[in-house]
């Protein structure tokens, strides 16, 4: 019994021994990947949200809802309407026919933890021409979270 015993003990700790560099030689490979995984997301928020707010490029916000871009910040312009008239801390930002939902306050993750802090609207007003930096999250809602508002020409 003993000399059964023996070899099947040997050859049981070289195939342990095996499946241990296979699990490192995996995990190495997971690492890279995530590694690589990072690096183009890190690549591609450079590329999508480019220098700051004031060397962006400006769209309207007809051109936002025709070519939306998600999870990049941008820049829009158009006119302020129905200020301090909706149910909620947004107004309307309209362009050509074209409306946006311009959320200044209560921008959440749905279970009412605050994501962005609430932006200063004082000075603003119904026909305002206005420039926003932030972000377009919802084309069905056309929601559009607020983090920069200027004033526009």
């Amino acid at each position: 019994m003993k000399k059964v015993i023996f070899p099947v003990f040997i050859l049981i700790s070289l195939l342990l021994a095996g499946c241990g560099q296979n699990v490192e030689q995996d995990s190495q490979t997971n690492m890279a990947n995530n590694q690589g995984l990072v690096n183009n997301a890190v690549n591609n928020i450079n590329q999508n949200s480019g220098p700051s707010s004031a060397g962006q490029e400006l769209i309207s916000v007809s051109q936002l809802l025709a070519n939306p871009q998600y999870n990049a910040e941008i820049k829009v312009y158009g006119e302020i309407a129905d200020f301090d008239m909706l149910d909620c801390t947004c107004f309307r930002l309209i362009e050509n026919g074209a409306i946006l939902n311009a959320w200044y306050d209560s921008m959440t993750d749905g279970q009412g933890n605050k994501i962005w802090p609430a932006v200063d609207i004082t000075g603003f007003q119904n026909g305002d021409q206005a420039a926003l930096t932030g972000e377009f999250v919802s084309k069905e809602s056309k929601d559009f979270w607020i983090k920069k508002i200027e004033k526009f020409k």
